[in-house]
């Protein structure tokens, strides 16, 4: 054989025929995971086999108006005579 390794094991990846595609795979891994932000969910659409930079997962993000929840810090309540009961 006359072809490299690289060559012989590549595995194209996953293209979406439309932006609506990708709207919905975004919208359902927001849905799922509510804390992921653009990287996180660039990360899943590369491991589900979708080329794609993030700055394409923002804009389409920051269109949709999706934004990740951020996560709330841990209150000590150490006093017994907390406010938060």
């Amino acid at each position: 054989m006359d072809i490299s390794r690289s060559t012989y094991y590549y595995k194209p990846g996953e293209k979406l025929s439309g932006v609506a595609e990708l709207r919905d795979r975004i919208e359902k891994i927001a849905y799922k995971y509510p804390y992921y932000g653009y990287r996180r969910m660039t990360h899943a659409l590369k491991r589900d086999g979708i080329k794609i930079n993030h700055k394409k997962v923002l804009k389409i993000m920051k269109e949709m108006g999706i934004q990740c929840k951020k996560a709330r810090k841990f209150a000590v309540t150490t006093n017994s005579s907390h406010k938060l009961k």
